[in-house]
């Protein structure tokens, strides 16, 4: 005998599992007839631009690129969906907050080597350690670079795999100038995830959690 998701209409396998396949919404019921109307997940929020990093890559000490992937997330609740053009991403979150990735700092620190050998090797023409305006240069670029992807914080989700483990993707808004724009930025981002994704009794864990 057939049966169907409540909530969006789909055909369940034999053995149903809490969360529908298709929509994830939770399934207290089936239906053994196909609803007449048959409707998709609402999704609350979408955001473009999104920056995505897996775990292994975001704790690299350095990284060439700054993410896995760039690409929109939906938010709706209890999910988080997010695709791009080589990774699609379909979950339930248990748990956000917000992290600082140090790694970064390699990035920087690799990348003014490799500048100041240039400069010693006198690869460049204007760029030289005889020119009075190189070291202001250098300062201007990094705080410019700085300036226009602030502070590296990114939103970290914890949500839990097939087999129990505990698996946590990294997301953060990739727009210029994000972090100084109000709504946006991984604060921004953060906000937006409690506000759909989460339901009540999750945020009141976690404010139980923060006040003990």
């Amino acid at each position: 005998m057939a049966r169907f998701c409540p909530h969006c209409g789909c055909s369940l396998p034999l053995v149903v599992d809490a969360f529908c396949p298709e929509c994830r919404a939770e399934i207290e019921h089936v239906l053994e007839d196909k609803p007449s109307e048959s409707r998709a997940p609402v999704v609350d929020a979408v955001r473009t631009n999104i920056f995505y990093s897996g775990e292994v890559y975001f704790r690299r000490w350095f990284r060439f690129w700054g993410m896995e992937a760039r690409g929109q997330l939906q938010l709706s609740r209890n999910c988080l969906r997010f695709s791009s053009g080589t990774v699609q991403i379909d979950c339930q979150p248990t748990n956000a907050r917000m992290v600082w990735q140090s790694s970064m700092l390699g990035y920087y620190l690799i990348s003014n080597c490799v500048i100041v050998a240039g400069i010693s090797a006198r690869v460049f023409e204007t760029l030289t350690w005889d020119n009075p305006a190189t070291i202001p240069l250098l300062i201007g670029m990094n705080l410019l670079i700085f300036l226009i992807h602030g502070p590296v914080y990114w939103v970290e989700v914890e949500s839990k795999a097939t087999d129990g483990a505990v698996k946590r993707l990294y997301f953060r808004d990739g727009s210029a100038f994000a972090w100084l724009r109000p709504g946006r930025g991984a604060a921004g981002l953060l906000a937006q995830l409690w506000m759909h994704v989460f339901s009540d009794d999750q945020k009141s864990h976690a404010s139980d959690a923060v006040t003990s």
